[in-house]
């Protein structure tokens, strides 16, 4: 068992926490040094620097040390992207604009893709449970119960808007840490994760707790950032937009993920590479204001009104994600990871090696 994380707050005020181990494989902390980041989307929360390691058995990377849980309300400000997007999301009946449109029917179509084919729909005799980790005003929820529509939606968020929004749409929601939240085990067929992983304090003991709550034969989808990319290879040492400074604080590959498959007792079923477009205009912003500062960056890459729409969104997003799929075809690497888990036994996590063999080859195809 990986334990042991110690605070300190000589900082300024601002608490520190810091890994003794890796959270994954156990190996003495801090790992190997990388680089450093700092914040550059937000003007209100901290402006201290943290170094990033990275370590040498499992390769997951990590900031050492990384603020503490105490910090969330500030290193998420009140004009947190998230939230915005939670105050101006439509209603589930409300009119959509054209880009809404899109963006939802490519959610339906993605989401089908990666877990239709590993989803036993008519196992059990009864609706399916689906639980949406980091739910957001449950827009992910929707299109689940569009695809699956005597399916059971339940959520967990943080947000008290973003709740309130949710339950709205007719799923139920608990409102609080995924962590600290009680919920009944074995219960679900589906759990899914989209981009929080990265931001908590034990992601061992966040997917842990996704499989304490897993149905013998259900699965869980696990979305993140991807280490293992052209990108973070080259930009690794402050820039890469995938930090996401300092809000992530632990970062993925396929291999690491690996060993925490094989350290809880789950089934990787397949693993693909998809491209985020928002990390490239962070990328390009982080640049920026290294070399031009922070005002004709902002101008330029908005960092937090890249999500609200527009022309200059629109066409900045799309030069992205030409650039990221041309990437993808090019190297079978993207920004982004999806890996698909399902519970294991003494038996199958013997075969995570061949497992990722299979993965690895997927990885050469843009994810549908």
């Amino acid at each position: 068992m990986v334990t042991g994380q110690k605070e300190s707050s000589g900082n300024g005020g601002f608490s520190l926490s810091y890994d003794s181990q890796c959270l994954v494989c156990g190996a003495a902390a801090p790992g190997q040094p990388v680089g450093w980041v700092r914040e550059h989307e937000y003007r209100t929360t901290t402006s201290l620097t943290f170094p990033v390691v990275r370590c040498p058995d499992c390769r997951l990377v990590y900031l050492y040390p990384r603020p503490d849980i105490a910090e969330l309300s500030t290193i998420y400000p009140p004009d947190y992207y998230s939230y915005h997007l939670s105050m101006n999301a439509p209603d589930r009946t409300g009119k959509r604009s054209f880009v809404q449109s899109l963006f939802y029917r490519q959610q339906r179509k993605t989401l089908a893709a990666k877990v239709l084919p590993f989803l036993k729909v008519h196992a059990h005799g009864r609706p399916l449970r689906i639980l949406d980790v980091g739910c957001g005003i449950g827009s992910q929820l929707d299109s689940l119960k569009e695809m699956l529509p005597n399916s059971h939606t339940f959520g967990v968020e943080i947000n008290e808007l973003a709740v309130e929004k949710a339950r709205a749409r007719g799923h139920h929601v608990a409102r609080g840490r995924f962590e600290e939240v009680e919920l009944p085990e074995a219960s679900f067929d589906l759990i899914i994760s989209v981009h929080v992983i990265e931001h908590v304090a034990r992601p061992d003991l966040f997917l842990h707790k996704c499989r304490q709550l897993l149905t013998e034969d259900g699965i869980i989808l696990i979305e993140t950032p991807n280490t293992d990319c052209l990108d973070f290879k080259l930009l690794k040492n402050k820039h890469w937009g995938g930090y996401h400074a300092p809000r992530h604080w632990y970062l993925f590959e396929a291999e690491t993920f690996q060993h925490l498959a094989k350290r809880l007792n789950l089934k990787i079923l397949q693993a693909r590479s998809y491209t985020s477009s928002v990390f490239w205009n962070w990328t390009c912003h982080s640049l920026m204001t290294s070399v031009v500062g922070r005002k004709v960056a902002d101008a330029l890459f908005p960092p937090v009104t890249i999500f609200y729409g527009g022309i200059q969104s629109f066409m900045l997003l799309g030069f992205f994600a030409v650039l990221e799929r041309t990437l993808l075809l090019l190297t079978g690497k993207a920004s982004a990871l999806w890996i698909i888990f399902s519970k294991g036994t003494e038996e199958t996590t013997s075969d995570q090696e061949s497992a990722f063999r299979v993965c690895d080859s997927d990885l050469r195809e843009p994810c549908q």
